[in-house]
């Protein structure tokens, strides 16, 4: 049943993929060209933002565990 389901949805994530792939492109060369490296990357920040949302389409989930480990001090 799972790999029924799997298949259209496939499909559908690809189709996003590439839409926001084209989009941020455009958008990306706009930003660097027109307002500089600082709005180039909040434009990849909002792309990667995307990027992990349209893995939600699949039904997957994430996790984020030991958060506090990571240190304070350093980068």
């Amino acid at each position: 049943m799972e790999k029924i389901i799997s298949y259209p949805l496939s499909v559908i994530y690809y189709l996003l993929f590439g839409i926001t792939l084209v989009f941020f492109h455009v958008v990306q060369w706009i930003c660097f060209n027109l307002f500089g490296y600082k709005a180039h990357k909040k434009s990849v920040d909002v792309l990667s933002f995307f990027l992990v949302f349209n893995t939600y389409i699949l039904g997957t989930r994430y996790k984020i565990s030991g958060l506090e480990k990571l240190p304070t001090d350093s980068p």
